[in-house]
């Protein structure tokens, strides 16, 4: 079942970005977009581990380097009954973990050295089954899959109805208050001193 979904995420995935195609390049459009599609389709099921995995710059541990992770990990895919995933660690001081990959067969953990720093073993044996739980039900699959469309997606152009809109009066006379929005969504005034939080 979750093969499943997975595969139609995939295929409504595919089909907006072919209609995208064909509304912006017409029959050509479409062609091109059907071979985007395809080819990442194949990218995302087969390599969406291990882009996440570079691009947070995780690089692969020992049991010798980490054995107190290896004991953790190895008990609790035991209980899980799935095969021990790969181990990773980021160098990032923010206590996080992600799993990732296709299937339990092909799965792999990653945490950060600030984790390993903060946490005692019950704490890191909390993370780890939380990681481990999307590894035994492919939700790993999903969230790779859509790690890797996602940029993808949001390289497209506009839509043709964001773009009339923009080029109305209207939209011109909107963008031209004297109002911008901050990166976290809410107006401020450009010519107000934004006062910035401390921390305590």
């Amino acid at each position: 079942m979750k093969i499943l979904r997975t595969g139609a995420i995939l295929i409504v995935m595919s089909v907006v970005l072919v209609v995208a195609g064909g509304a912006f390049g017409g029959r050509g459009g479409m062609q091109i977009a059907l071979v985007v599609a395809v080819v990442m389709n194949f990218v995302s099921y087969f390599f969406s581990d291990k882009i996440a995995l570079r691009s947070s710059g995780a690089q692969p541990v020992t049991r010798e380097q980490l054995p107190r992770l290896y004991q953790v990990m190895e008990r609790l895919a035991a209980k899980a009954r799935i095969p021990v995933p790969a181990l990773y660690v980021v160098p990032d001081m923010a206590p996080n973990a992600f799993a990732t990959g296709r299937s339990p067969n092909h799965a792999s953990v990653a945490v950060t050295q600030g984790l390993l720093q903060i946490m005692n073993d019950d704490e890191l044996e909390g993370v780890i089954a939380h990681e481990l739980s999307h590894v035994r039900n492919y939700d790993i699959l999903t969230s790779s899959i859509a790690a890797t469309i996602s940029p993808a997606r949001a390289s497209m152009p506009p839509t043709k109805q964001a773009s009339a809109w923009s080029a109305t009066p209207t939209g011109s006379s909107v963008r031209s208050k004297n109002w911008a929005l901050t990166t976290s969504g809410f107006p401020q005034r450009p010519s107000t001193p934004v006062p910035r939080p401390c921390a305590l």
